[in-house]
Formats: C-alpha cells, structure tokens, sequence
C-alpha cells in the first residue's frame, strides 16, 4: 500500500526559512541532462553522464542533438537552460549552447546545438565534451 504525506510548507531544522511546497514543486527542473557530446552513441546511451527525466538522446551530426523526455511537459512553452564545455581536443575557447529554431520543440522532444561562439559569421558546430540542459515548465 502507497503511503502519501501532505505538508502545505517545508521548514529547516530549526523551524525557521519556510517554503511553500507549490513553489518546490513549480521551480524545480522537470528534467536534466549531463551529455558527452563528442561521445559515439549507441542504444546504450553511454553519453549521457547523468540525467533526470531523459528517456534518450540522438546524435543528429556534429553539435546537433535531439534530447526525448521520459515523461512530457503539459506544452511547448517550457524554459531550457543549455551550457557547454570543451570539445575532445582541450578547446575550451567561447562557445554557443542553443535549442535549434529550425525545428519546433515539442511537449517530449528538444533539439539543441553547440556551437564555437568567437563570432555569428564564423559559428561553426562542434561536439562539446561536456554538455548541460536543465528544463523548468509543468509536467504533464
């Protein structure tokens, strides 16, 4: 048999610093994603590093994924937070972490990219070592 607790608020130990559990629920991450992106991708998903709420990734060609959520969000209209770090050669110089505006998201799918940053005219794709997407909306 399930157990269900129910608390309007949450407090430190000392009884001091209260939050409302509406706003725990409502600001943390639905779901995230630490992604080796120079990483060779298989069924495994061995690239994924970490993650919370990702069923899978797919590697679309050079700084170009598609991140597919294990549970989706209620619409299309959720926040994504992307950063990236070097790339497999030690390049650690600017880079760009971006969701594609050429293909919509969708309530369960996000497409994103990286990028070198060093200027617009000169972006070019790169596979990041290190890539991080944290998305804040309302599940399902």
């Amino acid at each position: 048999m399930a157990s269900e607790l129910r608390v309007n608020t949450l407090k430190d130990a000392s009884g001091n610093n209260s939050i409302a559990t509406s706003f725990v629920a409502g600001g943390s991450a639905k779901a995230w994603l630490n992604l080796d992106g120079s990483a060779t991708f298989d069924v495994s998903d061995t690239e994924i590093n970490d993650s919370f709420n990702v069923g899978s990734t797919v590697d679309n060609g050079t700084g170009d994924y598609t991140v597919t959520f294990s549970n989706a969000l209620s619409n299309a209209n959720y926040s994504s937070t992307m950063s990236c770090g070097q790339d497999s050669t030690g390049n650690s110089g600017l880079r760009a972490a971006n969701g594609l505006s050429s293909t919509a998201r969708t309530t369960s799918v996000i497409r994103v990219g990286t990028a070198t940053a060093s200027s617009t005219a000169n972006r070019t794709s790169i596979d990041d070592d290190t890539i991080s997407l944290a998305i804040h909306g309302d599940l399902a």
